[in-house]
């Protein structure tokens, strides 16, 4: 090669070495990331500044707001106050017995009851024994208790009811008490048709229909007034009444049999009382 060609070979070297150092510098820039920190590291090849831009994410802690359950204090009251007085009334488990009226304590309350049924009988319904008598007669509180339980006619429920409605100072025995509910629920599962009207009716309580199907003149010849009879002790002697012989020519007659209906009853029933009474004295 001459000397010439050397010259311009060298010249054209020159130049590409030149054009590849332009080139190079030309702002060229290389980035690294911190992966530990999340910090982004930019450097600058054309000026040497390192630019430094934190990415660094922050944790929020979320607060547990979880609401604590309260456990709600139970404020139901018990009401103690409403007794059922039913419930306190239990009869003995010999329940009917015999002659459980006929002691001294129960036969001088039914004796001193009846005596003020026979002073308003006399003195008429204004008179102020009228309103003791109402609330003492055990045959017409047996007959109210009876009605109220027809549908249920229990031995134990009428004889409660009965020992409810009376006064405190009148304290029958509840074995007394009992054979009154005896003879109503008897009268209920035997003489509905017969006794269930209102009083002063054909088929009213008190009426000699009553009566007469009470001592057995009905479909199972249950005779009502002998279980109480035999179950309080006293006589009635109502139904041995029913058929007197007439004093002419022994017939019974209409008059005699409509005598003792259910308030000569409960006046046989004082006259037995009073001599059960004066046989313990």
């Amino acid at each position: 090669m001459t000397k010439p060609q050397r010259k311009w070979l060298s010249i054209f070297v020159a130049s590409l070495l030149a054009l590849a150092l332009a080139a190079c510098g030309s702002s060229s820039k290389s980035s690294t990331s911190d992966s530990t920190t999340g910090t982004d590291t930019t450097t600058d090849t054309t000026t040497g500044t390192d630019t430094t831009t934190d990415t660094t994410v922050t944790d929020t802690t979320v607060e547990d707001t979880n609401v604590t359950d309260t456990a709600v204090e139970d404020t139901t009251t018990t009401d103690t106050n409403n007794e059922d007085t039913t419930a306190q009334c239990t009869l003995p488990s010999n329940i009917p017995a015999a002659d459980n009226c006929a002691n001294q304590n129960d036969g001088a309350l039914i004796q001193a009851c009846a005596a003020k049924c026979d002073t308003c009988e006399k003195n008429g319904s204004s008179d102020p024994s009228c309103a003791d008598c109402d609330k003492c007669s055990l045959s017409g509180l047996a007959t109210t208790c009876t009605i109220m339980n027809i549908l249920d006619p229990n031995v134990e429920k009428i004889t409660c009811c009965i020992k409810e409605k009376l006064p405190s100072d009148q304290n029958v025995s509840l074995e007394c008490l009992s054979c009154y509910a005896v003879s109503g629920a008897c009268a209920v599962d035997n003489c509905v048709g017969s006794c269930a009207g209102p009083s002063g009716t054909p088929t009213g309580p008190d009426s000699v229909g009553c009566l007469k199907c009470r001592c057995g003149d009905n479909l199972n010849k249950k005779n009502c007034i002998g279980e109480f009879e035999a179950c309080s002790g006293l006589k009635t002697g109502a139904c041995e009444a029913l058929n007197p012989p007439d004093a002419t020519n022994g017939d019974t007659t209409e008059s005699d049999t409509e005598a003792d209906t259910e308030a000569d009853v409960e006046a046989d029933v004082e006259a037995d009382v009073e001599s059960d009474t004066a046989t313990t004295d």
